[in-house]
């Protein structure tokens, strides 16, 4: 035995530098509060990543060019027939100037968010002056089914009609690969509205009713056949008026159309059991509101996977988190999270609770739009117009203001056409 093995078994201390001292976490508390995690172990917020659900669709080349995904001209989207088609003509917007038509068109105030997805701004549109929020995908388009992918959130924004708890889509482009929607601009999101207040909860008086609005939305895409399935704080917003808003319809499933198999990025802290093992259902999304109230209502520091994550799931909460909330707060909450999915209440049930009867339930919402169509853009052989606009009627464009633009005029023709057209819109009539 050498010298050095022998002082390590008699218990002697080396000479050299002393080892670092190990930290164990096994003794850490499962489940603690946002407070208690951001004062004794601040640590990255980003969420846990897990595969979450998409469509099928079918393999492309990532080597094939593929250059009418990069068109330099704005490119309007639409899924609705002629009676709805808008040719959004802007003041603002000079074909001729290399800026893009969201630089020419807007002043952007600043940057509310980024992720894998997009990056989302606060914007004022020049011609109206009024402020809107814009989603910009983070990169250009990689492919044809990538395209595909990103216009079935626009897709899903026009099956809807408008619903006061539903964030209100405006329109949507593409340019130069890069993927645009413009849509009604709240002023938070609720995950920045706990995030500020002392205690990362909010007061059992001003959560039923945000409650209420955010049933209200839900239960709309319910009874539509529609499942959200990514429901969270950062997810749901708050207007001015204190009222909530439900957005990002990306994921959004139609159960009469969609067959889902396969899955992408996602955040498991909000993700029902079953979900990881099966597809969404409208009692998934039930469950996913279920962790945001509970969440909201007592700072719980929701974790994404290990011994909480799964405590949660089992209802086995310690009361010591729930203090404070009435009883029957905590036992909606037990419903909502039922690990059972035929067990949880529906949105529908769930509006039916006494502390829901004394708020106004007349709600002002827009007529179902028409069936969406084949989404088609208008190319033409020679040089791009300063716009080209998705449609479903290839042969002619209606203007919101009544105003025709035949599709057979093509290149610089067109152009001048549209050109000399313009002068003759009611901007004020475009939304």
């Amino acid at each position: 035995m050498t010298p050095l093995c022998l002082a390590i078994d008699m218990g002697i201390q080396s000479a050299g530098t002393p080892r670092p001292v190990p930290v164990f976490y096994h003794n850490s508390p499962p489940l603690s509060t946002k407070r208690e995690r951001i004062r004794n172990t601040p640590a990255d917020r980003n969420p846990a990543s897990i595969r979450r659900l998409a469509l099928t669709t079918p393999s492309v080349s990532r080597f094939r060019q593929r250059s009418e995904l990069r068109t330099r001209r704005p490119v309007f989207i639409s899924y609705f027939n002629k009676k709805t088609d808008v040719l959004a003509h802007s003041r603002s917007y000079d074909f001729t100037s290399s800026d893009t038509y969201f630089d020419q068109c807007f002043t952007v105030q600043k940057q509310l968010g980024e992720g894998s997805f997009g990056e989302v701004f606060s914007v004022v549109c020049k011609d109206d002056m009024k402020p809107y929020a814009i989603k910009r995908s983070i990169e250009p388009y990689k492919s044809l089914v990538d395209r595909e992918t990103k216009l079935r959130e626009v897709e899903k924004h026009q099956a809807l009609s408008r619903h006061p708890n539903l964030v209100h889509f405006v329109r949507a482009w593409e340019e130069r690969g890069f993927f645009y929607i413009q849509t009604e601009l709240c002023d938070r999101s609720l995950d920045q509205y706990i995030v500020d207040t002392p205690d990362c909860t909010v007061s059992e008086p001003k959560l039923w009713g945000l409650f209420f609005d955010m049933l209200q939305g839900i239960e709309f895409l319910h009874s539509r056949d529609f499942i959200h399935v990514d429901i969270k704080p950062d997810n749901i917003f708050l207007t001015t008026d204190g009222h909530c808003k439900l957005g990002d319809f990306g994921l959004m499933i139609d159960l009469k159309k969609d067959k889902i198999v396969l899955a992408e990025e996602g955040d498991s802290k909000y993700l029902a059991a079953e979900v990881l093992n099966g597809v969404p259902s409208k009692s998934s999304d039930i469950f996913s509101l279920g962790v945001t109230i509970l969440e909201v209502a007592s700072g719980l520091d929701l974790p994404s996977h290990g011994k909480g994550w799964t405590m949660i799931r089992n209802k086995n909460i310690p009361d010591h988190f729930l203090k404070g909330l009435s009883p029957e707060l905590v036992h909606i909450i037990n419903q909502m999270i039922d690990p059972n999915p035929d067990a949880r209440p529906t949105a529908r049930d769930l509006l039916k609770h006494r502390r829901f009867k004394h708020l106004n339930l007349n709600l002002e919402i827009e007529p179902e739009p028409e069936t969406p169509t084949e989404c088609k853009r208008i190319f033409s052989s020679s040089s791009p117009p300063p716009f080209t606009f998705s449609v479903s009627n290839p042969k002619v464009i209606t203007t919101r203001c009544g105003e025709t633009v035949p599709a057979e005029f093509s290149g610089r023709a067109r152009t001048r056409f549209s050109m000399k057209k313009v002068g003759k819109l009611d901007f004020s009539k475009i939304e």
